[in-house]
């Protein structure tokens, strides 16, 4: 087959490298791809669809294969490579680009960004920090609007989670007074101090000297400059029965006399309130802590903000925020890439660790593009996602809200109205998700339904 455009035949292969270079074919993790969009949407037959993504790998293969100079033709055959899981060959292919001169800098952070995805794809978390440090160090700027991604913020936000937070980034607490934040529902202050010069820890038998409350009290004391030792003879007991909780969700009881602390959760979250109140009880510039008695609960039983980023976990650890937010995760639009992915269960594993509840919200794969409820391709796509942040110790905000009309002509014509639908189908998903993990939370942002579908406005 051949076009003619102007004075220039264009053969049949041609024509599909430029389509590809067009954006007139596209795939892999994107949202909004040709793709994507026959698949979910159009609900075109799998074979249609594979023969899409197989004319997009060709069409990549001609396009690389005549200008392996091009950076942005190098970028979106190495991406597709990674969505292969073709990863050494994306490096490949990617790596000689870095290398060149007058790169723009979104040039330069693409094609540093897919290398650490290539990278960490293929088990190599090293190297995905190595390239994703030297993104850094550019300071590139690729935010603006209407560009379709910030692969300089993803790698600003990735970095510290793969690096692993020390949860001393913001050095909190700054300055408590030496008492508990917030005002605890019982508590009785002393105006005297014993002296932390050195402490040792007694654990109950439900926490390991590995555990992340544990880790969180010595990253603190370090800072303070107040060391541990077996022999000191301040003692703290964590979790060792010596006091009661009050026997309320995130309760917890912490009692300071002259020769040690003693710190009893009733759950998870409330041996972590416990430390923290512990911390927050520490006079830092004099190494002592406040002498007292205080039993607490929330009144309210989630807490916490509706966005976040890798600062937020000792934010919520420090004002005892029950749960955090993400509303628009990296996923969002550009998919479950290996990077975009870990910057989303890795910090359901890390609240989880203190009993934090983390919900991650992604509306790309809810709101739109507009999913037909009534397809199980859509069920499939929601549930293979949402399991892998329940496995990871997270939860799912659904957002509907404001993009939830007009229905998808499909789920129209089988179920006529959005209400019963929508609420069967988020039942059906929570239940079955919840089959495999059975403390999987989710919050459902639904739209306001109003009388008949058909009903004027539309």
């Amino acid at each position: 087959m051949t076009r003619k455009r102007g004075a220039v035949m264009i053969t049949g292969g041609m024509l599909l490298a430029a389509s590809v270079l067009h954006g007139a074919i596209d795939s892999g993790y994107k949202r909004y791809s040709d793709y994507w969009n026959a698949y979910y949407v159009e609900l075109r037959p799998e074979a249609d669809c594979r023969q899409m993504e197989a004319d997009y790998l060709k069409g990549l293969e001609e396009a690389y294969n005549g200008n392996k100079e091009n950076p942005d033709i190098c970028v979106d055959y190495g991406m597709f490579l990674v969505y292969l899981g073709q990863n050494d060959q994306a490096i490949s292919v990617l790596s000689p680009v870095i290398k060149q001169a007058n790169l723009t800098p979104r040039q330069q952070a693409d094609t540093l960004l897919w290398l650490a995805e290539a990278a960490l794809n293929k088990g190599d978390k090293a190297g995905a920090i190595r390239h994703l440090e030297d993104l850094n160090e550019r300071n590139l700027k690729t935010s603006s609007r209407g560009a379709p991604a910030d692969p300089a913020g993803l790698a600003r936000e990735a970095l510290p989670w793969l690096k692993g937070l020390t949860l001393d980034e913001l050095k909190l607490p700054v300055e408590t007074g030496a008492k508990a934040f917030p005002k605890p529902q019982e508590a009785k202050y002393a105006d005297t101090f014993a002296p932390l010069k050195s402490v040792k820890l007694e654990l109950g038998k439900d926490i390991k000297p590995d555990d992340a409350r544990v880790k969180l009290l010595k990253t603190k004391f370090a800072r303070f400059g107040i060391g541990f030792a077996d022999s000191a003879p301040f003692t703290i007991s964590i979790n060792a029965g010596a006091i009661a909780a009050p026997a309320r969700e995130e309760g917890y009881a912490v009692s300071v006399t002259g020769n040690g602390a003693v710190l009893q959760g009733h759950d998870r979250i409330g041996t972590t309130w416990a430390v923290v109140t512990l911390i927050q009880l520490v006079d830092q510039a004099a190494k002592s802590v406040r002498l007292c008695e205080i039993r607490d609960w929330p009144e309210t039983p989630q807490r916490g903000p509706l966005m976040s980023d890798h600062r937020s976990l000792e934010v919520a650890l420090f004002t005892k925020s029950s749960m955090v937010c993400l509303q628009g995760t990296w996923t969002q639009n550009w998919g479950e890439t290996p990077l975009r992915m870990f910057t989303v269960l890795e910090p359901c594993r890390r609240y989880a660790e203190f009993g934090i509840n983390y919900y991650a919200g992604d509306r790309s794969l809810t709101m739109y593009p507009k999913y037909p409820l009534t397809s199980e391709r859509t069920f499939k796509l929601h549930y293979d996602v949402f399991s892998k942040i329940a496995e990871a110790g997270g939860h799912v905000l659904f957002l509907y809200d404001d993009a939830r009309y007009p229905l998808h002509p499909e789920d129209v014509k089988v179920n006529k109205n959005g209400a019963g639908q929508d609420a069967k189908y988020i039942t059906r998903l929570f239940r079955e998700i919840r089959k495999k993990t059975p403390g999987f939370r989710m919050i459902y942002c639904q739209p306001f339904y109003w009388g008949p579908y058909y009903a004027g406005i539309f």
